[in-house]
């Protein structure tokens, strides 16, 4: 009955990460590390470890907000 839904769908075909897009994922893989160093065993980071992570990297902070919320909202959370 599924199969039915696939009629007319491209194939699955995919393609290796372009270099940016591993640079992104390296990028957000150390932010999140950082956040799991931050918190311990903690699971939800507050305003405060935000801010410590974020002033933690240096001047270009700014820069590095949307790979923060990036990070917390992909990290592992033992979710089943």
């Amino acid at each position: 009955m599924i199969a039915e839904f696939d009629n007319g769908a491209p194939s699955w075909s995919p393609r290796l990460a372009t270099e940016a897009e591993q640079r992104k994922v390296g990028e957000v893989r150390e932010m999140q590390a950082r956040v799991r160093r931050q918190l311990g065993d903690r699971k939800e980071p507050s305003s405060q470890d935000m801010k410590a992570i974020l002033t933690g990297m240096g001047g270009g902070w700014v820069d590095k907000l949307p790979v923060y919320q990036l990070a917390v909202s992909t990290v592992d959370q033992s979710v089943r």
